[in-house]
């Protein structure tokens, strides 16, 4: 019975997700078409001393993170989906008023369980490097080296139907894929797209994988 309401939850995120499509880019791949490409980047304003820019709504609440609790990315007083809620609040959109989760209490907490850091699994390359392809996680256990686990969330897909925005369970077949650091030239940066030079609702952030100032080829839409 326990197996079968997870399975109905996690099919319950995938409609959720591909249902919202043209929504939200969460996990999608800059190409040679993305009308982004080329726009100037800029360095994400810090959060602060030692806070982790990713936090979670206890939905239980039971003070921990666990299955149940979505994932938010915040910077300058503005929070990014990184998982479901209910439609169309979906991976990749913002917080905005009168969306359900506006008033959420964050938890800003490092935990045994909530460290998160961005990972990729060589999938494709080696250990020596990131290939385009890979996919990428946000790992909930930091570290120079682990393996992908329960409530890990996809950044990007993996295989046909382990869509960007969702989480890791143990039955999946990506649980357990021995993962790696981001490489340190790996950053979050975002397009001022309103052109008033403070990052705000309307500009777009990307995980930034090459070195360059500008949206590149191979970067990550993380909203």
């Amino acid at each position: 019975m326990k197996n079968a309401l997870k399975i109905s939850i996690y099919l319950l995120g995938i409609f959720l997700v591909l249902s919202s499509a043209g929504l939200a880019q969460l996990g999608t791949v800059v190409t040679l078409t993305d009308p982004d490409l080329h726009l100037a980047l800029t360095p994400l304003p810090p959060v602060g001393p030692g806070v982790n820019p990713y936090v979670f709504f206890d939905v239980q609440p039971n003070g921990i993170y666990d299955a149940a609790d979505p994932v938010y990315f915040t910077s300058s007083g503005i929070q990014t989906r990184m998982t479901y809620l209910v439609p169309p609040h979906t991976p990749g959109s913002k917080v905005a008023f009168p969306d359900s989760d506006f008033f959420a209490l964050w938890n800003f907490a490092i935990q045994p369980n909530f460290d998160p850091q961005i990972v990729y699994v060589p999938k494709f390359g080696t250990s020596s490097g990131y290939v385009q392809g890979d996919p990428i996680y946000l790992a909930m256990h930091s570290g120079p080296i682990g393996t992908i686990q329960t409530n890990d969330i996809r950044l990007t897909k993996e295989g046909t139907f382990l869509v960007p925005g969702t989480k890791v369970t143990d039955s999946q077949p990506d649980w357990g894929n021995q993962w790696l650091q981001a490489p340190g030239t790996w950053s979050l940066q975002y397009a001022d797209v309103n052109g008033n030079s403070i990052y705000d609702a309307a500009d777009r952030v990307f995980l930034h994988i090459s070195g360059s100032p500008v949206v590149g080829l191979g970067d990550i839409h993380l909203d």
